[in-house]
């Protein structure tokens, strides 16, 4: 399947965007001229240009800090 896919000028965000599934949307968000800002647990050794890369790591509180907020 071909299709024109022209983004140029928008905004994308990907979560889990270096490896994978969320590598290749990243790639073809950038491919059809997206600006990508692509986060994930660790920044790619191979970052692609026009990618701005987050570096997060999500974390679920401890039972210890959920009764601290009740």
């Amino acid at each position: 399947m071909n299709f024109d896919l022209r983004l140029d000028g928008l905004r994308a965000l990907v979560t889990g965007g270096t490896q994978g599934l969320g590598a290749a949307v990243v790639q073809t968000l950038v491919a059809a001229g997206a600006r990508v800002i692509a986060s994930a647990r660790d920044v790619s050794a191979a970052p692609l240009a026009g990618v701005t890369y987050i570096c997060l790591l999500y974390t679920s509180p401890s039972p210890r800090d959920r009764q601290k907020t009740r």
